[in-house]
């Protein structure tokens, strides 16, 4: 279980993940939900909720829900403060997949709309000199 969890940090050893300290996983816009959280706290809230993004060592970047709520009675000392944290990298991940499948289905839709434009334009042009020519045909007396 331990080694999991030094994993999770993307470190080799605990030694590793102890010399280093937390500063070197956290992304820049980590750093201002943090600030974010400790200002809504000092502020008075009781509870706060928010996505933020975790840097491992190893370079990945994962995502994350996090949710504090202060224990009732322990307004004033924060003794106790409940936190959980949800690991949403996946469903980060299929999201980015799903925008992206999206703008590239909407690329060939606008594809597929130019091609009929121009082909209907293809079509048009030679169908109206045969209309035209059916139509002077019509209005000849046509003799063997």
């Amino acid at each position: 279980k331990k080694l999991y969890d030094i994993e999770f940090f993307g470190a080799s050893s605990l030694e590793q993940l102890i010399n280093l300290g937390f500063t070197p996983y956290v992304t820049q816009h980590s750093w201002r939900i943090y600030r974010t959280v400790l200002l809504d706290m000092l502020k008075g809230a009781q509870r706060h909720r928010s996505e933020f993004s975790f840097l491992r060592l190893d370079g990945r970047e994962q995502d994350f829900i996090l949710n504090l709520t202060i224990v009732p009675g322990c307004e004033d000392s924060w003794e106790r403060v409940l936190v959980a944290v949800e690991d949403i990298s996946e469903l980060k991940r299929i999201e980015k997949e799903l925008r992206s499948s999206r703008e590239e289905a909407q690329e060939a839709n606008e594809a597929k709309g130019r091609f009929l434009a121009n082909m209907t334009h293809e079509f048009r042009t030679p169908m109206n000199a045969v209309k035209g020519m059916v139509q002077l045909l019509q209005r000849s007396e046509l003799t063997s």
